[in-house]
C-alpha cells in the first residue's frame, strides 16, 4: 500500500522479480541488436531484465510495466538507434533520461536501482514517522483517532479488559509489542504498565 500510486505498482528494485523492462517501439533489426546486447550485458551482471516483445502497442507495453511496478524501463525506437541514445524511465518518480549507448549501462542501471531503493524507503519511512505519536493518555489517543489516524505508541497493563476498551476507540488492536517498560502507566486503567505496544486499525 505504501510503494504505489495511481499508475499501479511500484516495487523496490531488492525484491522486484523483473527489475528492468527493454520495451522496443520498433521491431527492426537494428533496434533488436541494441535490445539483445543491453539484455545479454545487464543479465550476465546478475540484473533480471528481460525484453518486451509481445505484440501489444509500444503504449500499452510502457503502462504495463508501470503498472506492474518494473524499476527500470529502457525505451528503444529507430529515434533512439539512430541517435546512439537510450530512454531510461525509473518507476518511482516516473522520470525519464536520454544516456548514450556507449555510456556503461550496467553500473549506469545498477547506480539507478540503488537511487531507486534509497528513495522508496526514505520515502516510506519519513510517511510512516509522520503519522506515528508517542501518547500517554487515553483523551489524546481518541483525539488523534478522530483527527490524524496512524499509529499509536502507547503504554498498556496488560489486562485484556483494557484492550478491549482501546478496541472501542475506532476499532484500535494491538498491532506489535515494542519494548519493556517499568516507568509508564496504563492510559485506561493507570495501573502500571508492562509493555509499551503499538496499537493501530486494521484494513
Amino acid at each position: 500500500m505504501v510503494h504505489g500510486d495511481d499508475y499501479g505498482l511500484i516495487l523496490p528494485p531488492r525484491v522486484a522479480p523483473r527489475q528492468v523492462a527493454i520495451v522496443k517501439a520498433t521491431d527492426d533489426e537494428e533496434t533488436n541488436d541494441l535490445a539483445n546486447n543491453l539484455y545479454n550485458k545487464l543479465k550476465t551482471a546478475g540484473i533480471k531484465v528481460f525484453i518486451d516483445s509481445s505484440d501489444k502497442s509500444f503504449g500499452y507495453k510502457l503502462a504495463e510495466s508501470e503498472v506492474n511496478g518494473i524499476p527500470v524501463r529502457l525505451e528503444l525506437g529507430k529515434r533512439e538507434v539512430s541517435s546512439g541514445q537510450i530512454t531510461v524511465a525509473r518507476r518511482d518518480t516516473l522520470e525519464k533520461k536520454q544516456i548514450s549507448t556507449n555510456d556503461d549501462i550496467v553500473k549506469y542501471v545498477t547506480d539507478l536501482m540503488e537511487d531507486i531503493q534509497n528513495n522508496l524507503y526514505n520515502r516510506a519511512k519519513e510517511r510512516r514517522d509522520s503519522m506515528t505519536y508517542h501518547v500517554k493518555t487515553l483523551d489524546e489517543i481518541k483525539k488523534i483517532m478522530d483527527t490524524q489516524p496512524g499509529f499509536i505508541y502507547a503504554p498498556w497493563c496488560g489486562s485484556t479488559e483494557c484492550e478491549l476498551k482501546m478496541k472501542e476507540i475506532k476499532g484500535l488492536k494491538s498491532r506489535c509489542i515494542s519494548e519493556n517498560n517499568d516507568t509508564e502507566v496504563c492510559p485506561v486503567c493507570g495501573k502500571k504498565s508492562k509493555h509499551i505496544v503499538v496499537w493501530g486499525i486494521q484494513y
